[in-house]
C-alpha cells in the first residue's frame, strides 16, 4: 500500500459482515472517532472496495457465505498492494487457539469474539488509525525530501553552467586585454631609435670617453718626489 492519499486525509475503515445489522452495529461503535467507514457485505465486495481505496483496517467477519474470512483474508495478503493491511478478525465460533491460530496464518494482527466490547474494539481500530496517520506523515515528508534534493541538484547544475561561462568569458576577456598591451609595447620599443634617443647616447658616449681620457691622463703622468720641499701634483 505505497500510494497514499494527500496529508490530513482521514483514515478510511472497511467493515466486512454477510448480516447488515452487524454491519450497523459496527457502525455505531466505531462512528464516535471520526473514521471514514466503508461497509461491505461480502469478502467479494470487499475485494472490490480495496481495489479503489486505501485503507487504513479491515475489521472482518470470519463466517461469511461463499467467501468467508479466512479466504477472504488470504487474498488481501496475496496482493502486493494489501499485503501490508492489517485485519482484526471478528468471531462468534469456537475460540479454540486453532480456530486463532488460522486466523494469524492468513494475516490477521487480532482477533476479537462476538459479542465484542465496543470501547476495546475502538481503542484496536484507533491504533491502526493511527498508525496509517504516521505513516502517511512519513511518506509525505519522505516526498518533500526527495524535492528539495532534486531542487538542490537542479540548482547545482545550473550553478556549473554559469562558472562554465564566466571561466569561458574570462578567458575571452584576458585575450581582449592583451591585446591593446602588446600593441603598446611595440609602440614604446619600436625598431629605429628616435633623434632624442641618439641624442641621448651621443651624450653619454661622450661623458664616458671623457672620463676615460682624464683617468688615462693621471695614470700615465710620472709621480714627482713626495718631499717637503715639493708640492703635490695635481690632476
Amino acid at each position: 500500500m505505497s500510494d497514499r492519499v494527500g496529508t490530513g486525509a482521514t483514515p478510511k475503515v472497511l467493515l466486512v459482515d454477510d448480516r447488515p445489522d452487524n454491519l450497523l452495529a459496527l457502525e455505531a461503535v466505531l462512528e464516535p472517532l471520526d473514521l471514514d467507514l466503508v461497509l461491505a457485505e461480502s469478502g467479494a465486495e470487499a475485494l472490490g472496495a480495496l481495489l479503489d481505496d486505501e485503507f487504513a483496517v479491515v475489521v472482518l467477519d470470519v463466517q461469511m457465505p461463499d467467501l468467508d474470512g479466512f479466504e477472504t483474508a488470504r487474498l488481501i495478503k496475496g496482493r502486493e498492494r494489501t499485503r501490508l493491511l492489517p485485519i482484526i478478525f471478528l468471531t462468534a465460533i469456537s475460540h479454540e487457539p486453532h480456530h486463532h491460530i488460522a486466523g494469524y496464518k492468513v494475516g490477521a494482527v487480532d482477533y476479537i469474539k462476538k459479542p465484542f466490547d465496543a470501547d476495546i474494539l475502538r481503542a484496536k481500530v484507533m491504533v491502526f488509525a493511527e498508525l496509517w496517520r504516521r505513516g502517511q506523515l512519513i511518506d509525505a515528508q519522505r516526498a518533500a525530501l526527495v524535492g528539495q534534493v532534486n531542487d538542490i541538484e537542479r540548482l547545482n547544475a545550473q550553478l556549473e553552467r554559469s562558472n562554465a561561462v564566466l571561466d569561458s568569458f574570462a578567458s575571452r576577456a584576458a585575450e581582449d586585454l592583451l591585446e591593446p598591451l602588446d600593441a603598446i609595447a611595440w609602440t614604446v620599443t619600436p625598431r629605429s631609435p628616435t633623434p632624442t634617443a641618439l641624442a641621448l647616447s651621443n651624450a653619454l658616449r661622450c661623458s664616458r670617453t671623457r672620463s676615460a681620457s682624464v683617468w688615462l691622463r693621471c695614470s700615465t703622468t710620472p709621480k714627482p718626489d713626495r718631499s717637503p720641499s715639493t708640492s703635490s701634483p695635481s690632476c
